[in-house]
């Protein structure tokens, strides 16, 4: 299907994971779940799950210092190598999905005195993983980072301000750890990118976009995009991503690839309105460091997609035509 669309930068879908993030569960000695994590989920997704439980996310809690017990994408990394017509793309989670809550409900199980600690070590592995994945020959290695959104959106800062954490400082640790795997990617010639999600992880009454757009703190977020040292970003750019003068801070010479696809709503966009979407971002970033990317993957968890396989597929195709025009133009 990839092929079929016209897509030139191959995934194998990560089929093989429970969810995106499963990979720091499974691969980390020191980890134990405390069962699906149905707390957090909106109100439809949480129904849908408690008929599947095995198939909800869990809840991580670390018990014991963190050890590798096997690679994380090397089956997938291997899959891609014998099979994608070109160049292929690998992700991993960042850093930045270990929050304190990893910590918080070990009931006296204290593995790390400090969360930095914690994030120290989490780095140190996933940088391990992206230099063979990069030694290996992936062309493309991903770090999937929505963890960011915490520092990037007012309501969400404020609230880590309200709980007594200081959101700069949070930002320094985690960009450095990033950094880390970023580093590791680049080491052996791949692209290292990284993914930065704004919040769709959204299905309730407010529809696939959340109820409007965002409030970022433009400080917090002009560092992010000036100090991760990534190749290329990929942006959430719908209804709820925001407007171009998000990157209007942000280093002219790093590709910037705009997920203007939303892949939470069934309707598929219309080319037009896109190309407008290019044109505005333009005048902040040059048009050959654009791109276009969904806003995030058809699906997050094995439980279900969001929209209909014939629909991913039409807004592919619709993707690649839309790109086709702006940068054949």
């Amino acid at each position: 299907m990839e092929r079929a669309v016209g897509l030139t930068i191959y995934s194998d879908g990560e089929f093989r994971r429970k969810s995106w993030h499963h990979a720091l569960e499974i691969a980390f000695e020191g980890i134990v779940s405390d069962g699906p994590e149905f707390d957090r989920l909106p109100e439809l997704r949480k129904a849908n799950l408690t008929e599947n439980p095995e198939l909800a996310p869990p809840n991580p809690v670390v018990v014991a210092p963190l050890r590798s017990k096997g690679r994380i994408a090397a089956h997938e990394a291997a899959f891609m190598q014998q099979h994608a017509p070109g160049a292929f793309k690998i992700t991993i989670p960042s850093p930045a999905m270990v929050t304190r809550r990893w910590l918080s409900r070990q009931a006296g199980r204290t593995a790390y005195p400090h969360y930095e600690d914690l994030i120290a070590d989490v780095a140190k592995l996933l940088a391990d993983e992206a230099g063979k994945l990069a030694a290996e020959g992936v062309a493309y290695i991903q770090v999937d980072a929505p963890g960011y959104r915490r520092l990037m959106v007012r309501e969400s800062v404020d609230q880590l301000r309200a709980a007594g954490i200081d959101p700069k400082r949070e930002l320094d640790m985690l960009i450095e750890a990033d950094n880390q795997i970023l580093r590791s990617a680049k080491r052996a010639g791949s692209t290292a990118a990284i993914h930065i999600c704004h919040g769709t992880f959204i299905l309730d009454g407010r529809g696939a976009s959340g109820g409007g757009p965002v409030a970022y703190d433009p400080d917090l977020a002009a560092e992010l995009y000036n100090r991760l040292e990534a190749d290329t970003f990929l942006v959430e750019y719908t209804e709820r991503g925001g407007g171009p003068e998000s990157l209007q801070d942000a280093p002219k010479n790093k590709t910037y690839a705009l997920g203007v696809f939303n892949i939470r709503d069934p309707r598929i966009e219309d080319e037009d309105a896109v190309m407008r979407k290019i044109e505005a971002a333009a005048k902040f970033i040059p048009l050959d460091h654009l791109a276009l990317c969904p806003n995030c993957g058809f699906s997050g968890m094995a439980a279900e997609a969001w929209v209909a396989p014939d629909v991913q597929k039409r807004k592919l195709e619709c993707l690649v035509a839309t790109a086709s025009k702006i940068w054949r133009e």
